[in-house]
């Protein structure tokens, strides 16, 4: 990688993300709720020359993601691709279990779900408390985009229903390249709040 460019793993993985969302392969069920719609948002944010909104629909394409994943299973290795979204998954669940936010499964979770949300996120078995998370070789992942979001807002909720205040939830940190790290932190300021 050359110290002026962003790196090209970060922009692949992400890509290739975009390809599971289009994939006939279930790969759309591995991804977490949530993570593509925001990886189209943060790539065609960045303003990365394979990162535009025709690129992400290119790569979502059906026929096109299931041509590039027999590729991978052919020249890779079988489900390489699948790999990254099971990845993704079993890290944001990890994750959520420790910052004690409740674990999706599904795009949006309907409001008979909102008690056991909340008991879940307010009343844990452990009185540990995550101040910070730490993500190494963030890349153009959106994991602490999402969930820093989804923590302030059950946070928010949660206090309007009790008239209580609650600290904004985790410090997210991400430690990668730093080229990487100044496309991604543009991209993610020009995103919608």
């Amino acid at each position: 990688m050359r110290d002026t460019w962003p790196s090209f793993t970060s922009l692949l993985v992400a890509n290739l993300v975009l390809v599971l969302g289009g994939s006939a392969h279930g790969s759309r069920s591995t991804l977490p709720p949530g993570c593509l719609q925001a990886q189209i948002q943060l790539l065609g944010a960045c303003g990365l020359p394979f990162g535009g909104r025709r690129f992400s629909w290119l790569l979502c394409n059906p026929v096109v993601s299931n041509l590039i994943c027999w590729i991978a299973d052919v020249l890779v290795q079988p489900r390489a691709i699948e790999a990254i979204g099971f990845r993704k998954s079993w890290i944001e669940q990890q994750v959520r279990q420790f910052i004690r936010l409740p674990i999706l499964h599904g795009e949006e979770e309907d409001s008979s779900n909102e008690s056991k949300k909340e008991s879940q996120h307010d009343g844990g078995v452990s009185s540990r408390v995550c101040r910070q998370v730490l993500i190494v070789g963030a890349g153009y992942d959106t994991l602490a985009l999402r969930l820093a979001n989804e923590s302030r807002r059950l946070r928010y909720r949660s206090s309007a229903k009790k008239k209580q205040n609650h600290d904004d939830g985790p410090m997210f940190w991400e430690v990668d390249h730093p080229n990487t790290g100044r496309v991604k932190e543009r991209g993610m300021h020009r995103l919608p709040k």
